[in-house]
């Protein structure tokens, strides 16, 4: 059984694009879904999938579940570089500041510097891709 704490919706997104290729698209050819606690809002079980719109045959959720199993490794780094890569692309940009800018804009650009760094450096983390500490976003 897999800990449904680190068996999430995304990780059977990617899980079913390993299996089948990403042409296939979330949301358009077939859904994924996961029960939520009443009491806390959290993921409280595996996800699994909630309906197939595709020629393509459908995946049993078992099948999905062993292939994440076989392949979790590459399955997970995979997985955080896409979201990393996401971060650095939503924050390009904000680590420039013109040689004439006030001291203050200056500071914050530094900081987001700092920041992407720590982002390209997730994937050098001892416990990647099972164990990552994000960095935070700049104040």
């Amino acid at each position: 059984m897999v800990d449904f704490r680190s068996y999430t919706h995304d990780l059977m997104v990617a899980t079913i694009h390993s299996m089948l290729g990403t042409s296939l698209v979330h949301a358009r050819d077939f859904w994924v879904a996961h029960p939520i606690s009443r009491t806390t809002g959290e993921q409280d079980g595996e996800p699994f999938i909630a309906a197939w719109n595709s020629d393509t045959p459908q995946p049993s959720d078992d099948d999905v579940r062993k292939h994440f199993l076989e392949n979790e490794y590459e399955l997970r780094a995979a997985h955080i570089r896409r979201y990393r890569d996401e971060a650095l692309s939503n924050s390009d940009g904000r680590a420039d500041a013109p040689t004439d800018a006030p001291e203050f804009a200056k500071a914050k650009a530094a900081a987001w510097a700092e920041y992407r760094a720590a982002l390209r450096d997730v994937t050098n983390q001892a416990g990647f891709p099972f164990d990552i500490t994000w960095p935070a976003l700049p104040a």
